[in-house]
């Protein structure tokens, strides 16, 4: 990319703590294991965000805010190795810098500026290891900032982390004189609770679940390759929605669940419609958020959890109470020692006498609900109010992938990763089509209850 006028720098921090070291937390342990089972084709995991810059604001001021934000969370400043044994250890680094790329958009639009900036921070892998696990670049034109773009290792922050990150960034640039966050809780704060006695009964208590869980779970999501599979075998697609996240709170707000679990239940439905599964084994990511100190700290917490769902051939409504339980059974999962679980599955995998494979999962990022769920009305309003221009679209396509469907949802839409063997892309498209129109039909009332989920 050219540009002109850049004044690149550099971001000085300095923490007001000594320097400090530790193992990860069952979090970052988790997400650590799929970086290095991907490696070093790993950059499609990295995260990216922008950010506008209210007007007003000096490079200088951007600056400072970036710092101010380094400075808070431990995990913006963190180096990964491995120690004798092979095992991940972070090391915090209370002192140094942080490249600082800027760039002078000219004449040209800035949000597709920054737009293209954060495509290409985000394509390249991190060294963990040497590099600081962030890259940060401000977008702007005739000298005014108009844009930070952030590009992040996983291991900085889950999804509920990287919220938590852009919504203080969003506050220290609207104001700059926003107090600082005071005694943020930070991943070795996490790994001391992790290793305290309650800690440690935590994690037992996980691994019982787990053990329990998985007994019962299916070989594997699709039982045969139905398809040849295609030269790039993995295939993501995107619908774009502004119905799918009201529609599902909508739903749980009628039958008293989440709006996680009408959405599981959906997404069973709807893979039973086209496959014929009908065991529903899966990993549904959940955010380890559950205390209070957690609900403001920039980490990765998040992991995945078997979560079992069978039957699909009844009303949506009990497909979605039987989900709600699975949730509720996650709880009793959290923090759960990764290499643990793998001993676990093996564990199983010797009782059962075949193979186990957790090949599927689904990731809600629900938005946060108000006091009220959206009335019929409303979702049906969004439904007809998509923008102009293609809903759906192809946003990756892959040879390798340890995952055979990977279901996304967010306040955007939906997206789905599928093995094509499974399902071929056609049936991707079909399947995130599908799945928007039972959630809206059952909010409208244009299902019959009695007879959804026949094949």
């Amino acid at each position: 990319m050219t540009n002109t006028g850049n004044r690149d720098g550099l971001i000085e921090f300095a923490a007001q703590s000594p320097p400090r070291s530790g193992p990860l937390t069952a979090g970052q342990r988790y997400m650590w294991d799929i970086i290095a089972d991907l490696s070093p084709h790993d950059e499609h995991l990295n995260l990216q965000q922008v950010l506008e810059v209210p007007p007003g604001r000096t490079l200088d001021a951007v600056r400072t805010a970036l710092r101010r934000l380094i400075e808070t969370h431990e995990s913006m400043r963190t180096a990964f190795t491995v120690d004798a044994e092979g095992e991940p250890v972070q090391r915090v680094v209370p002192r140094g810098t942080v490249p600082l790329r800027v760039v002078e958009a000219g004449d040209r639009p800035t949000a597709g500026v920054a737009e293209s900036v954060s495509e290409e921070s985000a394509a390249r892998r991190f060294d963990l290891a040497v590099d600081l696990p962030v890259r940060i670049s401000v977008v702007c034109q005739a000298g005014r900032p108009t844009h930070v773009v952030l590009a992040m290792s996983h291991l900085v922050a889950d999804r509920w982390g990287t919220r938590v990150l852009l919504e203080q960034l969003s506050e220290r640039l609207a104001d700059e004189a926003a107090s600082p966050v005071s005694e943020a809780w930070q991943p070795l704060d996490q790994v001391a609770y992790e290793a305290s006695p309650d800690g440690i009964a935590q994690r037992a208590r996980a691994a019982d679940f787990l053990r329990s869980r998985l007994r019962d779970f299916p070989e594997r999501l699709f039982p045969v390759e139905r398809h040849a599979p295609q030269p790039e075998r993995y295939w993501a697609g995107w619908l774009r929605s502004a119905a799918v996240d009201p529609a599902s709170q909508a739903l749980a707000g009628r039958w008293g669940v989440s709006a996680s679990a009408v959405l599981l239940a959906a997404a069973f439905h709807t893979l039973h419609r086209l496959t014929g599964v009908t065991e529903f084994g899966l990993a549904m990511r959940t955010f380890n958020r559950f205390q209070i100190r957690t609900q403001q700290a920039v980490g990765h917490f998040a992991q995945d959890i078997p979560v079992l769902l069978r039957d699909p051939v009844r009303p949506l409504e009990a497909v979605a109470r039987d989900a709600q339980m699975e949730l509720r059974n996650t709880m009793r999962c959290t923090h759960f020692w990764p290499p643990e679980l793998v001993r676990i599955k093996d564990e199983v995998v010797a009782e059962r006498g075949y193979a186990l494979s957790v090949d599927a999962a689904v990731n809600h990022a629900a938005s946060p609900t108000s006091t009220a769920p959206p009335s019929a009305e409303t979702v049906q309003a969004l439904r007809g109010a998509e923008a102009p221009g293609p809903r759906f679209e192809w946003v990756m396509k892959r040879r390798e992938e340890k995952i055979t469907f990977l279901l996304s949802a967010d306040a955007a839409g939906l997206s789905l990763l599928a093995d094509t063997t499974h399902l071929r892309p056609e049936h991707i498209e079909e399947y995130l089509y599908a799945l928007e129109s039972q959630l809206l039909d059952h909010v409208s009332g244009s299902v019959d209850q009695a007879k959804t989920g026949r094949a």
